[in-house]
């Protein structure tokens, strides 16, 4: 089976949807959920699959986050807009990407991996998604307990110069005296101490 029949649980509310090349995430519960990230243009069917084999439905649907303005992390979100309307959240230079309003982010070839480099010469070469509406924008340290209690947003430039992450802390930072931050979703590495608050 190329795409698992549910989203995995990787802790208390955080979950990850496995969609071939990328992830998304489903912060919450069947009750009320944020989706962060929808895949490339096509993923809804997977996305769907996957939330109803974990009891989630698109009818509780509360909100959109998008990362980055990569067609692999909002290729579907007109798709999926199309059939929940809900609030999009995206960093302002990201959502003027998103809705079209300026070319797409290429990303820093030195901070991408072989496939990296590879997908950003796809989406050079292709036509990109659908345009979408932003409604929030997203500032480093911002607290984002409305889409999940103890949430953060966290700024992770690099890959695009405007990549988000969600924290459970705005300390970036850790030490054998403060609790270890959680980063999710997603994203293996740290921001630098220097992009604290």
């Amino acid at each position: 089976m190329l795409y698992p029949e549910a989203m995995k649980l990787l802790t208390r509310d955080v979950y990850w949807l496995n969609l071939g090349v990328v992830n998304a995430y489903v912060l919450g519960n069947p009750t009320a959920f944020t989706l962060v990230d929808t895949g490339v243009p096509g993923s809804l069917p997977k996305i769907e699959k996957q939330l109803e084999g974990a009891g989630f439905s698109l009818a509780n649907l509360q909100n959109v986050v998008i990362t980055h303005a990569h067609p692999d992390h909002f290729g579907s979100l007109a798709a999926l807009l199309e059939r929940k309307t809900v609030p999009v959240w995206a960093s302002a230079l990201e959502a003027a990407s998103i809705q079209g309003e300026a070319p797409l982010p290429g990303g820093d070839p030195l901070n991408l991996g072989a496939l990296g480099r590879f997908m950003l010469t796809q989406m050079q070469k292709s036509k990109p998604p659908q345009s979408a509406k932003v409604e929030h924008t997203l500032e480093h340290g911002q607290d984002l307990s409305e889409l999940l209690p103890g949430l953060s947003a966290v700024w992770l430039p690099g890959h695009t110069p405007d990549r988000w992450a969600c924290g459970s802390s705005a300390n970036a930072c850790s030490s054998r005296r403060t609790r270890p931050t959680t980063f999710y979703p997603g994203w293996a590495r740290r921001p630098p101490c220097s992009a604290r608050v």
